[in-house]
C-alpha cells in the first residue's frame, strides 16, 4: 500500500512537470512574437557576405536555427560569423541572436515531453501491477479467513460431537455401576436367604439320641 502511495506522488510530480511544460511552451511562443526581430525566421535563410552590406557577394546561405560562431566583429549593421560548415563572412546583425531559436529549443522540448509521456506510461503500468498484485494478495486473505472460519466451525462441531459422546458413555458407565450395584445387593440377598434358609432348616432336624455308655 505504501508502494502505491509512492507512486501516486511520483505520478502528482510527472503531471506537474508536464504542465510546466507546456507552460514553458506558451510562454515561448509569447516571447517570439514580442522580440521577432531578435530571432531568426523559421521560413528564411540568412545570406552570408563577403564583406559588411548587402553589395558584397553571396556566398552562400546559413538556414536558420543553424548555430554560428560570431567574431565579435559588427559594421553597417552586419556581423562578422562563422557558420555550421566552417565559412566566414558577414551576415545581418539583427537577424542572429544568442539565444538559441526555437527550432533548437524545440526538439529538446519535444524529447523532455516524450520521457514524461514514458515516465507516466511506465508509471501506470507499475500501478496496475502493483494493484493487480493487491487485489490477488486480498484475495488470497480472503480465502484464507474463509478457511479459518471453516475450520473454527469444523473443530466447534467436533467439539460438540465429542461432548455428546462423552455424556453419553459417562450415562453407560452410571447404568453400568447402577447395574453392578443391584447385581451385587440381589446375589448378596439370595446368600443370606440361602443361608437363612439353609440355618432353619438345620435348627428343625432331629437330633440322634445319645447312647449310654456300658459299665464294666
Amino acid at each position: 500500500m505504501h508502494s502505491i502511495n509512492n507512486i501516486t506522488t511520483y505520478r502528482k510530480s510527472l503531471v506537474l512537470r508536464l504542465f510546466t511544460f507546456v507552460f514553458c511552451i506558451l510562454l515561448s511562443g509569447l516571447t517570439t512574437a514580442q522580440e521577432d526581430t531578435r530571432y531568426v525566421s523559421e521560413n528564411i535563410y540568412i545570406y552570408l557576405h563577403s564583406g559588411p552590406g548587402s553589395q558584397y557577394k553571396i556566398l552562400g546561405s546559413v538556414a536558420a536555427g543553424k548555430t554560428i560562431s560570431s567574431l565579435n566583429e559588427t559594421e553597417n549593421g552586419y556581423a562578422k560569423i562563422i557558420d555550421d560548415k566552417g565559412r566566414e563572412g558577414w551576415v545581418q546583425a539583427n537577424m542572429i541572436t544568442s539565444k538559441p531559436t526555437f527550432r533548437i529549443t524545440q526538439p529538446q522540448l519535444e524529447q523532455q515531453l516524450a520521457d514524461i509521456k514514458q515516465s507516466l506510461s511506465q508509471n501506470d503500468s507499475k500501478e496496475a501491477q502493483l494493484t493487480a498484485q493487491l487485489q490477488q494478495t486480498t484475495d488470497k486473505l480472503s480465502l484464507a479467513e474463509q478457511a479459518k472460519k471453516k475450520a473454527e466451525q469444523e473443530l466447534l462441531k467436533v467439539q460438540m460431537q465429542t461432548k455428546d459422546e462423552v455424556a453419553r458413555l459417562q450415562t453407560q458407565v452410571n447404568e453400568l455401576n447402577d447395574d453392578a450395584k443391584y447385581q451385587f445387593w440381589r446375589e448378596g440377598g439370595m446368600i443370606a436367604g440361602i443361608g437363612l434358609l439353609i440355618g432353619l432348616v438345620i435348627a428343625y432336624l432331629p437330633r440322634p439320641s445319645r447312647k449310654h455308655k456300658t459299665r464294666w
